[in-house]
């Protein structure tokens, strides 16, 4: 009998929640033939999470959240959506000192200014172009890394540092009178043993919000993950040399951020500028770039409102390498858990930048792209 009612007791503790945040909308990604209508699972998820409380004010927390796609799809009309990527995934423990555990995690660079965020979490995101530097460079069959000799533009990928980090060991403080800090450090075990190239991922933000007043520093810090320079090439076949080996460049970003709230907090407007520096390739070109973002954001009765702007400014010595977005958008609270919103987003970048998107669609380089939308956002718990 008391095993009948404890295990009750001690299940009361596991929370089922999650999130449906599903949007639908025109896409043009300029260009001829770039436009469609399209649908986007965003940031939906669903997760468990609990504590147990070890006494002497040391509980243990845990949390398993994984994303979910409520459109059915991924995209090729074959139903295979559904379940989809781990997200916020952990086990440790919390206490007056704050909170520590092991897992996978939302980067501190990340948490640090998701709030000043316009739209946030949808097609119309500011990491459309803020936080996006380049990760990696493509070697052409010359050997040539960084420049396209052909279209003079940059053959890399990028990255965005507004994500998650696993295999992380992740310390949030609690807030003291408005300050608080996060930290966190990805292991390098994903790398085989017996490679030389360790790669660690550090991240940390110290934050202040009391009041009208915000105030943000993050930075990230990824060890042998930029770019690969000084690359040695195998010119055995003088019609294709390869590239045998690389030193990894360290990629360094950094960002702050403020904000200032009034009419009782509920008129803010924020501002922010970051830079990004991924190191220099095998031909010596520097990746460095910087960025600005500002925002304004108003709240009346069940209504709120976003309006943002973001420059991502030139890759070193990459001339019309930049590019801007501009957003909008327009909330409805219908209850405590459920909204619905209607949004717009213009972005262009310039004929030599890359991989910049939008609605996670590549845009044309030198045309306008854009995107007008509609969403509903449900959140959901057992508690």
């Amino acid at each position: 009998v008391v095993g009948v009612i404890a295990a009750p007791t001690a299940m009361a503790q596991v929370e089922v929640y999650g999130k449906i945040h599903t949007s639908m909308g025109y896409v043009d990604t300029g260009g001829s033939d770039t436009d469609s209508f399209k649908m986007l699972p965003n940031n939906s998820n669903i997760g468990f999470r609990g504590t147990e409380d070890l006494g002497g004010g040391l509980s243990l927390v845990y949390q398993a959240e994984t994303s979910l796609d409520w459109s059915g799809d991924d995209g090729t009309n074959k139903g295979d959506g559904g379940w989809g990527k781990a997200r916020d995934t952990y086990v440790g423990f919390a206490g007056d000192w704050g909170w520590l555990a092991i897992g996978r995690h939302n980067s501190p660079y990340k948490n640090s200014t998701g709030r000043i965020d316009a739209a946030g979490n949808n097609a119309a995101d500011y990491n459309n172009i803020m936080g996006t530097g380049v990760s990696s460079v493509t070697y052409a069959s010359n050997g040539a890394g960084g420049i396209d000799p052909n279209t003079g533009a940059p053959s890399s990928k990028l990255r965005k540092h507004d994500d998650r980090i696993s295999n992380a060991i992740m310390y949030k403080s609690k807030d003291m009178s408005g300050f608080s800090f996060e930290g966190v450090w990805g292991l390098d075990d994903a790398q085989s043993f017996g490679s030389d190239r360790s790669i660690n991922r550090f991240a940390g933000s110290a934050t202040y919000a009391n009041g009208p007043v915000f105030l943000t520093a993050a930075g990230a810090y990824y060890l042998e993950d930029g770019v690969a320079g000084k690359a040695t090439f195998d010119d055995s076949d003088p019609g294709n040399p390869t590239v045998t080996s690389s030193d990894y460049e360290d990629d360094l970003t950094w960002k702050v951020a403020g904000g200032f709230g009034f009419n009782d907090n509920n008129t803010w407007i924020y501002a922010m500028y970051e830079t990004l520096d991924p190191g220099s390739d095998a031909n010596g070109q520097d990746w460095d770039r910087v960025g600005w973002y500002a925002s304004v954001k108003h709240k009346w009765g069940a209504n709120s409102i976003g309006f943002g702007y973001g420059y991502a400014d030139e890759f070193d010595n990459v001339s019309d390498s930049d590019a801007t977005q501009w957003q909008l958008q327009f909330n409805h609270a219908m209850s405590k858990r459920t909204t619905i919103y209607v949004q717009g987003a213009f972005l262009q970048a310039e004929k030599n930048a890359f991989g910049y998107q939008i609605a996670k669609e590549s845009i044309v380089n030198d045309e306008d792209a854009y995107w007008v939308g509609l969403g509903v956002i449900h959140k959901f718990s057992s508690k």
